[in-house]
């Protein structure tokens, strides 16, 4: 739940929190498909196309999420953002 009534710096330290949630769901979610890429480099192959394209949306759509983030300028703002999100995840293929 977030706070209605944050003023400067308690802000700046909310956005941090979500900043790093975001980073958190983008690392595990990538975790899950790292040996894949293992795979390939261990075996010579390649990382299928639909999973490479997969991976790279992943970790755009954190980067947007962040900057949308960065981009609330009240904590009504954050709210909205973070109870509709504007950048879905991409779903795994």
């Amino acid at each position: 739940e977030i706070g209605v009534r944050l003023v400067g710096s308690e802000m700046c330290i909310r956005d941090r929190t979500w900043k790093a949630k975001q980073s958190e769901y983008a690392s595990a979610t990538l975790g899950q498909s790292d040996w894949r890429v293992i795979k390939a480099r261990e075996t010579g192959g390649q990382v299928p196309i639909a999973w490479f394209n997969y991976r790279r949306d992943l970790r755009a759509a954190c980067n947007t999420r962040q900057a949308e983030i960065d981009a609330c300028k009240d904590v009504a703002a954050l709210v909205e953002l973070i109870d509709n999100p504007t950048t879905p995840w991409p779903e795994e293929p």
